[in-house]
């Protein structure tokens, strides 16, 4: 079937629904960059005069942002708390923000989607500095050990400058990610008791704050438990592929409905109920960290809803996570260029509640076949389903 156009549909809900994006919680935006941003700042200017012309790609990220000024730089954030000003008040976090990432490949190129220490600098001068408005939630880049046990030697000093770092003691490995996501409810449900909500996302994502919580509000009034783009996929039984299944035999050609792996979220109920309760029963799937979870929530009674505006291209009415899933994600640069953009700066402030629902009807093709038939009208009748779910 043809992919039709995202349509909006305006959710119903009353203020009265607003708890986590109630206006009083945030802090208000200020007029200097804070520091962690200005340090990310001039890490990247001084990562890009050591780049030098060996780099296309720091080479034109220079000539868009040009070098840093102590104050308002452009697309920087404006506010005035940092995850590294000081200790984190565990017990008033109600959303956990985990963004996995790892150390960068020896020989990768700046600036490059493959730069993560670069990609990490984007987010803190973007939209990790705009959650740091709301005291109710935390943010954290999530790491495991290397195969010694040891944390990165570079990571480790990323840490002890910005502080705002989940370190996991477990190895961090493409095909460890599974185990490394499990490891990071655990901690999660363990680290902070009153937590509602823990979201995961990668390094290559952008997500609006401000919006994510006002969406969480949405999913609350829904009873939603397990949230993001949901898709199916083929399972590859073929150890050398990079998303190799070891579970096919048991799944056959197909996995069941599931979130796509660059952002998710997930309620406390089912990640204290389900996954933090036994973990070391729950089945892997190595690298198809995303595919394992809705596995292991499929057999619960976690309630499954589909969200769109989880993996927008960009800035629109209803965006709240964006990445790319053409690119596999953002690089350092496009996060910079979206934080930026007019669209974007004008949802930071914008107070547009009750968030639309972004929804993709099914389009049936011109002379479609039976089958195609029969997958338009299991289609319409599953988005008739989250529908009814959303509010």
């Amino acid at each position: 079937m043809k992919e039709s156009p995202v349509q909006l549909r305006p959710s119903r809900l009353p203020a009265s629904a607003r708890r986590l994006s109630d206006p009083t919680l945030a802090l208000p935006l200020g007029a200097t960059l804070h520091r962690s941003a200005r340090k990310a700042r001039r890490l990247t200017n001084a990562a890009l005069s050591a780049a030098g012309r060996r780099s296309s790609a720091a080479t034109a990220f220079g000539k868009l942002f040009g070098p840093a000024k102590e104050g308002k730089a452009a697309g920087a954030s404006r506010t005035p708390s940092s995850p590294a000003a000081g200790p984190l008040n565990v017990s008033a976090v109600r959303v956990f923000i985990g963004i996995q990432t790892a150390p960068s490949p020896a020989n990768a190129e700046p600036f490059s989607k493959y730069d993560y220490a670069a990609r990490r600098h984007a987010v803190r001068q973007t939209w990790m500095a705009e959650a740091a408005r709301f005291p109710h939630m935390a943010v954290r880049f999530v790491v495991g050990r290397g195969p010694d046990g040891q944390l990165d030697p570079g990571l480790a000093a990323e840490a002890a400058e910005f502080g705002d770092f989940m370190v996991l003691d477990v190895q961090d490995c493409y095909t460890c990610l599974t185990n490394k996501s499990r490891a990071m409810f655990v901690e999660v449900a363990r680290a902070f008791p009153a937590v509602e909500w823990v979201v995961k996302a990668d390094d290559d994502t952008y997500i609006l704050a401000w919006r994510l919580l006002m969406a969480l509000d949405q999913y609350a009034a829904a009873g939603a438990d397990y949230i993001g783009c949901l898709d199916t996929g083929a399972t590859h039984p073929n150890a050398t592929h990079r998303w190799y299944e070891p579970n096919w035999p048991q799944l056959g050609t197909n996995y069941f409905t599931r979130a796509m792996g660059s952002i998710y979220i997930l309620s406390a109920r089912v990640v204290r109920g389900v996954i933090a309760r036994r973990p070391l029963a729950l089945r892997q799937s190595r690298s198809a960290e995303d595919s394992a979870v809705g596995m292991w929530l499929l057999g619960s009674s976690a309630l499954f809803l589909d969200d769109l505006r989880l993996c927008s291209l960009g800035c629109s009415e209803a965006s709240v996570g964006m990445w790319d899933p053409r690119e596999q994600g953002l690089t350092a640069g496009a996060s910079l260029v979206l934080h930026a953009s007019p669209q974007c700066r004008a949802a930071v402030r914008k107070d547009a509640w009750p968030l639309p629902y972004a929804v993709r009807p099914p389009q049936l093709p011109h002379k479609p076949t039976p089958a195609q038939r029969e997958a338009w009208h299991f289609e319409r009748a599953r988005q008739r389903a989250w529908a009814r779910m959303r509010k």
